[in-house]
């Protein structure tokens, strides 16, 4: 019996660490492509997609989860490389993004999946040529969505944030905390139980 994180991002790990949960990491290497082009929607497919990909045997639970964010309905990916990661936080630059997160957690033993959306505003300062540099050549952005990691150096860009911010990061806690309490999952570590709420 098992916990699994779909995932093999350093930040969701630390958050899970966080909590005193006893997980495995088991990255998924899924394609996230998607026919969908609402981003909450597309967050919850490629979440549910990282969880179901890695499922061995029924005795176990899966997290999946996936960060995207999006600036005037246009997906920022990570950047391919430094003179992307320029040009994202140009764009970003005193305006308000949306950083969208989905979240899957997957039961095998009763073929159940629950799925979470969660919305965060992220409003960034005036950001001058300089202080773009100073990020951009220490490279810290090239790993994630947006060119950015709030967690980081970079966290002196942000002016405000409206909602989770462990959902900028890469995972809200206080969502999945409610989806494992919802789900019986927190049952299930605590008890040693295997199976799902009903």
């Amino acid at each position: 019996m098992s916990f699994i994180l779909a995932s093999a991002s350093p930040r969701r790990s630390q958050l899970l660490q966080s909590l005193g949960w006893e997980f495995v990491v088991r990255p998924s290497h899924v394609a996230e492509t998607t026919e969908r082009t609402d981003p909450a929607d597309i967050v919850v497919e490629l979440a549910a997609r990282k969880a179901q990909a890695v499922i061995r045997d029924s005795d176990s639970w899966i997290l999946g989860a996936d960060t995207i964010v999006v600036l005037d309905n246009r997906i920022l990916e990570k950047p391919a490389d430094r003179t992307e990661n320029r040009e994202m936080l140009r764009a970003l630059s005193g305006r308000t993004h949306t950083v969208y997160g989905g979240i899957a957690l997957v039961c095998p033993r009763e073929n159940r999946t629950w799925i979470e959306t969660v919305a965060t505003q992220v409003t960034f300062h005036d950001l001058s040529d300089a202080m773009i540099e100073w990020y951009v050549e220490s490279g810290s952005g090239l790993d994630k969505a947006g060119g950015y990691g709030i967690q980081d150096r970079s966290s002196i860009f942000v002016a405000s944030i409206t909602g989770c911010y462990d959902n900028v990061v890469g995972l809200s806690r206080n969502r999945l905390y409610a989806m494992a309490c919802q789900s019986g999952l927190l049952r299930w570590m605590e008890h040693g139980r295997v199976g799902c709420a009903l």
